[in-house]
């Protein structure tokens, strides 16, 4: 069941993925409504609990409790739970899976309110050849609040190499 779910969902994340690349198209050429939200960074590390890639949208307490378990279940004490007013705010849990080595990083650089959706645009940044990096499995997470909308959510990956010098 849970296979299902996860389908279902990368199938919806790929399909607004899709339309967030003819949506910008479309406002660069002058057409939608677009506007940047603010968010704020909870939480962002590298020992998350997804081992897969992730995008995790919590609504409401119940679904933050059990996404924040899920996430630092690697842990031996999890940290504290931010606070989150779920009536004008709303979680996202990016998460890049299990790496081979320490230096990557999800970063967000954005987010835009479109007509249908909000668009998350993060930098999913990993280690160039150049650079030396602890020889330890890692989870790269990124935790965001936005703003409480009634709209898909969708994330715009723009894969990074760091080159370290």
């Amino acid at each position: 069941m849970k296979r299902i779910i996860f389908s279902y969902f990368f199938l919806l994340f790929t399909l607004l993925f899709t339309n967030c690349k003819n949506s910008e198209k479309n406002n660069s050429q002058g057409k939608g409504n677009s506007s940047e939200v603010s968010f704020s960074v909870l939480s962002e590390g590298n020992n998350g609990g997804f081992e897969q890639d992730t995008l995790l949208l919590i609504r409401d307490g119940e679904e933050m409790k059990a996404g924040w378990k899920k996430l630092f279940s690697n842990f031996v004490e999890q940290p504290d739970m931010p606070s989150v007013n779920f009536t004008n705010q709303m979680v996202v849990i990016l998460s890049m899976g299990e790496k081979n080595s320490g230096g990557y990083s999800i970063e967000v650089s954005k987010v835009v309110e479109k007509d249908l959706q909000l668009a998350v645009f993060a930098n999913y940044i990993s280690p160039g050849q150049n650079c030396i990096v602890a020889e330890v499995i890692s989870y790269p997470f990124v935790v965001i609040s936005i703003p409480q909308k009634d709209k898909l959510v969708a994330i715009s990956k723009n894969n990074v190499i760091s080159e370290c010098k």
